[in-house]
């Protein structure tokens, strides 16, 4: 909830037709914001009112781009734009289930800037949200291409544990050759995976356990292991799972977690433990604190 501290349960959203409403945008590299695609979301009626007046004005009907304050050309895709009030989950919800690639951002009470000889797109905050694929039928944060095995795993016995599981592969694929190179490579990915879960929405399309699985797919153990040591230093409001090449499965704190392959009851059944026990404890290290 404290990403969406701006916003609230319940907010006004930018819709074309029925589906939610996204601007183009190229990928810039050293960029903050790397997403092709960008979503509006409004704390405020108000906001969203002023927002679409501008965006329908003569001067950016002429012109199919604008310019953020990052230098990113914005284009303007559909015609038929409206500001819908909706819960806030509901909303992310949408914008994962969009068919638009795995990359997408939510940019909160974006506004323009209109003091200036050209558009200038402003926004307030902005937020990462989870894709759902439709291949594969999971939560993905990353290329879902990369996650083919993950057709093995029904996403209706997710459901029916109520695990709203999101999964990010680091590959072997994508990974240099030579022991320098890899070494930056992975710390390249902690440094991303930071960037991405500090500010990541998972909307609730499984059920409320929200976890993310760092699926490793690196066929090095002690690669793998370094990548889990690194990762357990940074601070996340998602719970984290980790799947190595080897089949195990262990948390944050380089903790190996049983399980039995034989069933899919036997692998979620100790994961749906896991997650509870860890919720518990952080619900009395906080009465703790409170005390």
């Amino acid at each position: 909830m404290s990403l969406l501290k701006n916003i609230g349960y319940y907010s006004y959203g930018l819709f074309s037709e029925e589906e939610v409403f996204y601007f183009d945008l190229p990928i810039l590299k050293n960029k903050k914001i790397k997403s092709k695609k960008a979503f509006c979301l409004f704390s405020t009626e108000e906001k969203s009112l002023s927002f679409l007046k501008a965006l329908e004005s003569r001067m950016v009907g002429q012109s199919s781009a604008v310019q953020t304050t990052d230098g990113i050309q914005v284009n303007f895709l559909p015609k038929h734009r409206s500001i819908r009030p909706c819960g806030s989950d509901y909303f992310f919800n949408q914008v994962a289930k969009n068919k638009t690639e795995f990359k997408k951002i939510v940019l909160i009470n974006p506004s323009f800037d209109l003091d200036t000889d050209y558009f200038v797109l402003k926004y307030e905050d902005h937020i990462y949200s989870a894709h759902l694929d439709h291949f594969t039928g999971h939560l993905m944060t990353s290329d879902p291409s990369l996650a083919k095995a993950l057709l093995a795993l029904k996403p209706i016995d997710l459901q029916s544990f109520g695990m709203n599981i999101s999964f990010h592969v680091i590959s072997n694929v994508e990974a240099p050759e030579g022991f320098p190179e890899r070494h930056l490579w992975l710390e390249e990915k902690v440094r991303d995976l930071q960037q991405l879960l500090s500010r990541l929405y998972v909307p609730s399309i499984y059920g409320r356990a929200n976890v993310i699985c760092l699926i490793l797919n690196l066929e090095n153990s002690i690669e793998e292991k370094f990548f889990i040591r690194k990762y357990s230093t940074l601070s996340s409001q998602i719970k984290t799972l980790f799947l190595t090449s080897d089949l195990h499965i262990y948390n944050d704190q380089l903790k190996l977690i049983p399980y039995n392959g034989m069933d899919i009851g036997g692998i979620l059944i100790p994961l749906v433990d896991w997650y509870f026990a860890s919720q518990n404890k952080n619900t009395i290290e906080e009465n703790q604190i409170t005390l």
